[in-house]
């Protein structure tokens, strides 16, 4: 068998593919999924300030990076959003970022995944909320 000339080239693509991958997941030094610790203290703590300082970060992160390799954001960091600023008073500001989600949710599977299904219903939920509980939204 020849081996294909080609086939080092596509590895090395691949490394590399890899590699701005990673990069763009970094928020702060670190990969956003290994912040969850630390913003489980923050909720713990209720500062709400820091949580949503930290989470625009990594929304714009998941987000850029959706961009690059073509996966949409978790909807996990967005609803984590709309909760903190349900629990400052800002209903507005949870509308804002479920909406937001939706801007990179593939249309083409809107209507064949749970996700936007569950996204729906808290944004229908952050819509209407006129309660001094946030809880009740998520």
């Amino acid at each position: 068998m020849v081996p294909d000339p080609d086939s080092g080239a596509r590895g090395l693509i691949h490394a590399v593919n890899m590699e701005e991958t990673y990069r763009r997941r970094l928020v702060r030094g670190r990969d956003f999924n290994d912040w969850h610790p630390q913003l489980e203290q923050w909720w713990a703590a209720q500062d709400y300030a820091a949580i949503l300082g930290l989470l625009s970060e990594i929304i714009t992160a998941a987000e850029a990076l959706q961009q690059y390799d073509d996966r949409e954001p978790q909807a996990y960091w967005y609803v984590q959003a709309a909760k903190a600023h349900a629990h400052l008073g800002d209903h507005a500001a949870a509308v804002s970022v479920l909406e937001r989600w939706f801007r990179y949710w593939p249309t083409e599977r809107i209507r064949f995944d749970r996700a936007p299904q569950r996204m729906q219903r808290l944004l229908d939920a952050a819509r209407t909320a006129t309660t001094e509980n946030p809880e009740t939204l998520f």
